[in-house]
């Protein structure tokens, strides 16, 4: 029977535990999705809602919980004023998690995690670049002419 189980161990210790879940909401919180195994996907998503749900408080107490766990101020500030505001009417369940296949160098499954109502990020990449990158046209040196005239010949 499992009497007081509290999820997966992920066969890590709990410190390791700890900083793979940290690292891995950091990255959601900054990036939007993350892709991970889905055994790990599936033991983030409570410790998500909780995070979000401590996050939409919005008092001091919370952001120190907060900056307790995280240690970094730009998530905490990200996950409270742009990530816990879109969510002010849900009560949970922020997170969905899409099954994507196997990973082809050992098998496992993986998954993508991401926000349910958040808007995506615009396609142009990092925020700080917007369109695309226009790439020079080659310039082609004389010896590179003369050696093309020369082969036709």
């Amino acid at each position: 029977m499992r009497h007081q189980v509290f999820g997966k161990k992920l066969n890590r210790d709990i410190k390791e535990r700890k900083s793979l879940f940290k690292n891995l909401v950091s990255g959601l919180v900054d990036k939007g999705k993350i892709v991970t195994t889905e055994a790990k996907a599936k033991a983030l998503k409570p410790l998500v809602d909780k995070l979000v749900s401590i996050a939409k408080k919005g008092t001091l107490a919370s952001k120190r919980q907060l900056l307790a766990f995280f240690q970094r101020r730009e998530v905490v500030n990200k996950l409270e004023d742009t990530i816990a505001p879109a969510f002010k009417d849900r009560q949970s369940g922020f997170t969905r998690i899409i099954k994507k296949g196997e990973r082809l160098g050992d098998g496992a499954k993986e998954a993508v995690m991401e926000w349910v109502d958040l808007p995506a990020r615009p396609a142009g990449g990092p925020a700080g670049r917007q369109g695309k990158i226009e790439v020079a046209p080659k310039i082609e040196k004389p010896e590179e002419k003369a050696k093309v005239q020369n082969d036709k010949k």
